[in-house]
């Protein structure tokens, strides 16, 4: 379930990342982001009483949301959550490798923070 607790340390972890990106600390700032969506995604799943301890769980668990949301998962209309997923995981991938170049972490950084806003209303409501 989405506590305020969950939703403060969300917000600090968005902080963190800001900070450590404009001190350049690009690795950082993206492991903060990253946190942030890893701790939207868990409290989805604790509040299903679902796993999302893997990658598999988390492309089941934004399955099951896209459906639950009237979404079909295999056409592409523009922003969902899975495209969402895939931002962040790049923004993971950028804490050991550190390629991606500004531009693309000021978009994924965009990306990012939607694709939580998107994901924590799930986290107070039940499934259907």
């Amino acid at each position: 379930m989405l506590t305020q607790d969950r939703t403060d340390l969300i917000e600090s972890l968005f902080v963190a990342s800001d900070r450590a990106f404009d001190a350049g600390e690009n690795r950082l700032g993206s492991l903060k982001l990253w946190e942030a969506a890893e701790c939207a995604l868990s409290a989805v799943a604790e509040s299903r009483n679902l796993p999302s301890a893997t990658e598999d769980d988390h492309f089941d668990l934004l399955e099951l949301l896209m459906s639950e949301a009237g979404r079909r998962v295999d056409i592409y209309d523009g922003y969902d959550l899975i495209s969402g997923y895939l931002v962040a995981g790049f923004v993971q991938n950028n804490v050991e490798y550190d390629f991606m170049e500004d531009y693309l972490l000021e978009s994924s950084r965009r990306s990012v923070r939607h694709f939580v806003k998107e994901l924590l209303p799930f986290a107070m409501k039940p499934s259907l």
